[in-house]
């Protein structure tokens, strides 16, 4: 399939073409964008016997909600930062 996406055919399975497929590879090449989530604040409330806690991505600012132990569940952004870096706090 790969040979027959750089000769420019349309995958019949996929629907993609030369164009994205070319750009799929150049967006896989480069470095991985790598940040980490920054602690803004912390609810009194408890959520499964865990405070909740807002975080914020260092790359792009996204927040989001969720305990300390599901965290985990968040290895990425949604722009593409990896979350390798130990969690700041701004508390």
């Amino acid at each position: 399939k790969i040979e027959t996406m750089k000769r420019g055919a349309i995958c019949c399975d996929y629907g993609i073409d030369k164009d994205a497929f070319t750009l799929a590879i150049q967006v896989l090449k480069q470095d991985q964008k790598t940040g980490h989530w920054i602690l803004k604040r912390t609810f009194p409330t408890k959520l499964y016997d865990e405070y909740l806690n807002e975080y914020k991505c260092s790359e792009c600012y996204r927040e989001i909600r969720c305990t300390e132990s599901q965290l985990v569940n968040y290895p990425y952004c949604h722009c593409g930062a990896k979350m390798i870096d130990e969690q700041k706090s701004e508390v």
